[in-house]
């Protein structure tokens, strides 16, 4: 959602005339002083100890055995499998999606020795449970259980891990006389029955060194062997991955051999996979909202594709909310914030604020910053069928803020400059506007420039507001330009420059800024015939 903070100004120096003293917008804002606490997560995630969470591209299953080296986790699990339970939920590992540089030169040449693999894939320990390390698993209590109970309270709980995620096995409901603790209860293709797919599956080397090659940017043999692990492997075995990437390759490598159609039949099917919402539900981190997995990166390309279309392909915003519907389903949360801001702008469909405010509270709850400060926008100013609400909207401005939103930071700097909802405190605006510039917010800037010009909330520095001004204007800010014209013009903060004040002032006149005109005729009036010249000749 494109903010509205170009409508809203905290500290902004226009002049009326060169002449003239130096005036302000009137200051504004300051929401409540605390805003309250955002809703607890749906799942309480279990921590583990002394164990590193597989990446995405291992078994499903691997993050479920993982967590068996977690005491708590262990315990709730042997609990449930005393009795008809569910079983406690598994947030599956999601990774950062491998956006390369497609046209830089490999790494190592094409046809050159393959990579070495490590002994263990995607560096997951053994399974075996005399080669768990000592303090990593723990009773309820925190004492350390028994090398003899670890032993076989883990192993029955691995193959309890495997049992839940057997392919077409969904909830994990089961009772004791389901699981067979002489023996796991997984089989895949061609009838191989544990221990045999399970050691298959472990000792598989397609899918490591598919993605080895990938990232030497060999990508015509990586896609080779990308297409061998997807015929090996189950998609909970890291399939769909190889799916996943197989498309990828396709569609957006370079080379005469990449099909694009084939890889777009390829992210579909990737896409499309099975998916459980209480099995295969992925973790969500707001600091790092572009980690997802196969079945979700996958929507996501397409969503993308479609919705500013790629090469032959049109775009199709229709389709690419369809797409992006399909990643929200399958638990990427980041995708919520891309149908709010379709919905907010009528993209793909008639503009709808209440939806996209659905859309925003969905992911904002989980801590999303952009999403937080997209839904105070709206609640601020209010829209079509959407009630403005302060207080609620300040809330997330707080919550964004938390996370360093420059926009969040601006909106709060405005509220304590105006006292709009909050007590007026001109020196805490102050310190929101420096963290708002600081992380590149051009109206941040703007503002803070013109703390320095007037001594308000910092010592007066002009040659300071100045270079402020100067950064502002550097990307875009229409009222950096004309506060930086207004300093150059009169030489305040720095040496006189008349001409590049001019300049500033026609690009801001250009940008339909509403007081540069009259500025820029005042300046015209003044400048001699040779800065007329100067300034003349800078147009062409």
């Amino acid at each position: 959602m494109t903010g509205r903070s170009s409508t809203r100004r905290g500290r902004t120096l226009l002049m009326a005339h060169l002449v003239s003293v130096t005036t302000l917008l009137p200051s504004v804002t300051t929401a409540q002083e605390a805003a309250a606490p955002l809703p607890p997560s749906t799942s309480d995630q279990v921590v583990v100890t002394g164990q590193v969470l597989p990446p995405a591209e291992a078994p499903r299953s691997a993050t479920c055995e993982a967590l068996v080296r977690d005491g708590h986790f262990q315990a709730l699990l042997t609990t449930a499998r005393g009795g008809d339970l569910l079983g406690p939920q598994i947030l599956q590992s999601t990774r950062s999606p491998r956006n390369p540089d497609w046209a830089a030169a490999p790494l190592s040449p094409p046809g050159s020795p393959l990579p070495e693999l490590g002994e263990q894939r995607f560096g997951l320990s053994p399974t075996d449970a005399r080669g768990l390390q000592g303090g990593l698993v723990s009773g309820p209590d925190g004492a350390p259980l028994s090398i003899e109970t670890v032993a076989n309270n883990r192993d029955q709980a691995i193959a309890l891990c495997r049992k839940i995620y057997q392919r077409g096995d969904f909830a994990p409901t089961y009772t004791a006389t389901q699981i067979q603790l002489e023996g796991e209860l997984v089989s895949g293709p061609g009838g191989i029955s544990s221990p045999g797919r399970n050691m298959l599956v472990r000792r598989d080397t397609t899918l490591p060194m598919a993605f080895a090659l990938f990232d030497l940017g060999r990508y015509e043999e990586s896609l080779d062997w990308f297409r061998r692990a997807e015929r090996r492997l189950q998609p909970a075995e890291g399939g769909e991955e190889a799916a996943l990437f197989i498309g990828k390759i396709n569609l957006l490598a370079p080379g005469e051999w990449a099909d694009r159609e084939e890889g777009i039949r390829w992210l579909k099917r990737t896409a499309t996979s099975p998916y459980s919402p209480i099995d295969d539900m992925p973790r969500f981190d707001p600091d790092r909202p572009g980690w997802n997995t196969a079945v979700g990166e996958a929507a996501i390309i397409l969503g993308n594709l479609y919705r500013s279309g790629f090469g032959d392909i049109p775009a199709d915003p229709e389709e690419a909310r369809r797409w992006f519907d399909k990643a929200l389903d399958v638990g990427h949360l980041p995708a919520a914030q891309i149908l709010g801001d379709m919905c907010f702008a009528g993209e793909g469909g008639r503009r709808d604020v209440p939806r996209a405010v659905r859309f925003y509270r969905r992911v904002a709850e989980f801590g999303l910053p952009t999403a937080q400060y997209a839904l105070g926008q709206i609640l601020e100013f209010g829209d079509d069928r959407v009630e403005p609400d302060q207080p609620e909207a300040l809330r997330w401005y707080r919550e964004a803020a938390r996370a360093s939103h420059p926009g969040a930071m601006f909106a709060l700097a405005v509220a304590y400059d105006r006292g709009a909802g909050v007590p007026v405190d001109r020196v805490l605006a102050t310190g929101f506007y420096k963290e708002a510039a600081l992380q590149g917010h051009a109206g941040a800037m703007a503002a803070l420039g013109t703390s320095f010009y007037t001594g308000d909330g910092v010592a007066q520095d002009h040659p300071v507001a100045r270079q402020w001004f100067a950064q502002a204007a550097g990307l875009g800010d229409v009222d950096g330009m004309v506060n930086l014209a207004v300093m150059a013009a009169r030489g305040e903060g720095g040496a006189p420059d008349r001409v590049a004040a001019w300049r500033l002032l026609h690009s801001a006149s250009q940008r339909r800024h509403e007081r540069a005109p009259t500025v820029l005729a005042a300046l015209e009036a003044q400048m001699s015939p040779e800065e007329r010249r100067a300034a003349a000749s800078a147009m062409h």
